[in-house]
């Protein structure tokens, strides 16, 4: 056998095999498109000229409101209507499908979410009217402001239960593990007496007895306190008005009408924040053994006495008595009896607002009166878990309060932006609760990664502030 002949044989045969490969390789390359965008979406320039350019078939430069040649001889330049969907290129139409597409979904899931959000407010009703939950609010569909704090001034929390944003909610949660009773009602304590010392929180003697100490000194000290430690935090007062009351009081002795009763509140809390300075490194006892907490003590039921005679007149020294009686009571840790005093100015400055015959001078401090209670009110309704008779929530009014303009550029410039920064933040706080709670259940949040989205937005909107 010649093995010579058979290697040449085998030899050419697999180079022509090999050479024909390489040639169907090329030939399949060669076949292969070079981009699916150029063979299956073929873009040219769109048609956009109007209708005298393309009449005259010349180039249009599409300058608005008018091209250059139809504002030249004076005719009226008309664009193709941007819906002919005839002057597109086949890859524009096919982006334009998709776009619909796209729509067509963000459209039906936002119809699932409402259909949701409708089906749990049914079945909280029904809920109600079996009397699940006793102590849940109910109301109407909420609305959300999805702009910023001033576009919509008006807020829901529709569905938020009251009971679920209280310490006793945070007591039974599980990490706890049972070490405190569930649905613990700490109220009780706060209605109850303390036995944690002998002095009591207010004195038992009648103060119609005792004559106060309205010296000009005394009562100079203690406003300047008052407007350092207290107002600054709610400016809501005429501070030269409430000076010449103040001097009033201490020449021509005290009255009882309104700015008389605002004069013993603003020396009764000048004195418990002096009292509070001087032993503020003391437990609380020490401090209500103090001389100037007890002269504060005593300037209070002293203008309790005159809350009756504030009553039968309406104005806005009215209102603030009885939002800085709340002031007071809230200093001595008594938030139910405060929370009264709140509701009571929130009724009183609120039908204020809505008189026609307000003077336009008071409107300002009506206004932030309203807003300063309100923001206590409801900082207290929540915290205490009270419920409110307000079909519709918490409820904002549908202003938001002006700013002094000729005192900006004043030392109580930084005064007025902090008030206006804590309110702007309480109903920022209020669309939170809204936001986050509606959907809570036993006080936690197992949909708490839905949540990331919003709140990077809440986010945002409080580092401005």
């Amino acid at each position: 056998m010649d093995f010579s002949s058979s290697a040449s044989h085998a030899g050419s045969h697999t180079g022509s095999e090999g050479l024909d490969m390489l040639a169907s390789d090329a030939e399949y390359r060669n076949k292969q498109p070079t981009s699916s965008v150029s063979v299956y979406y073929p873009r040219k320039r769109a048609v956009r000229a109007c209708q005298v350019c393309r009449a005259r078939r010349t180039k249009c430069d599409n300058k608005k409101p008018a091209c250059s040649f139809c504002e030249k001889i004076g005719a009226k330049c008309v664009v193709t209507d941007p819906s002919d969907l005839s002057a597109f290129d086949p890859a524009s139409l096919v982006i334009i499908k998709r776009l619909d597409q796209i729509e067509l979904l963000l459209q039906q899931q936002k119809q699932h979410q409402q259909q949701q959000q409708q089906q749990q407010l049914q079945r909280r009703d029904r809920d109600s009217a079996d009397g699940v939950s006793p102590t849940s609010i109910k109301s109407s569909p909420a609305v959300v402001d999805s702009g910023s704090v001033f576009d919509n001034p008006l807020y829901y929390s529709g569905g938020v239960e009251v009971s679920q944003l209280t310490v006793e909610t945070i007591l039974s949660w599980s990490v706890f593990q049972g070490k405190f009773a569930s649905r613990t009602n700490l109220k009780s304590l706060l209605k109850s007496p303390t036995s944690c010392g002998p002095e009591p929180f207010f004195g038992t003697s009648d103060p119609r007895l005792e004559r106060l100490d309205l010296d000009v000194n005394t009562c100079t000290r203690l406003l300047h306190i008052f407007l350092e430690q207290v107002h600054i935090a709610n400016p809501i007062l005429d501070v030269p008005v409430v000076t010449n009351y103040v001097y009033q009081a201490c020449v021509h002795e005290i009255g009882w009408d309104a700015p008389s009763c605002l004069v013993l509140l603003i020396c009764a809390l000048g004195a418990i924040s002096e009292s509070f300075q001087e032993d503020h490194q003391a437990n609380s006892l020490m401090m209500r053994r103090s001389p100037s907490f007890h002269l504060g003590q005593k300037y209070f039921e002293a203008a309790q006495m005159r809350l009756g005679a504030v009553l039968r007149t309406h104005g806005v020294l009215e209102a603030q008595c009885f939002f800085y009686s709340g002031v007071y009571l809230m200093a001595v840790f008594q938030p139910i009896r405060a929370w009264r005093c709140f509701v009571q100015t929130a009724a009183m400055s609120e039908t204020m607002v809505f008189n026609e015959g307000s003077v336009q001078s008071d409107l300002r401090y009506i206004k932030t009166t309203h807003w300063t209670c309100l923001k206590s009110e409801l900082e207290l309704r929540l915290e205490l878990g009270l419920n409110q008779s307000n079909p519709h929530g918490y409820t904002y009014p549908a202003f938001f309060p002006s700013l002094p303009m000729e005192q900006l550029n004043t030392d109580d410039s930084r005064m007025w932006y902090f008030y206006l920064a804590e309110t702007a933040v309480r109903r920022l706080t209020m669309r939170i609760i809204q936001m986050f709670f509606q959907n809570q259940r036993d006080g936690r949040f197992p949909e708490a990664h839905q949540m990331i989205e919003s709140s990077l937005d809440f986010e945002i909107q409080a580092a401005e502030w």
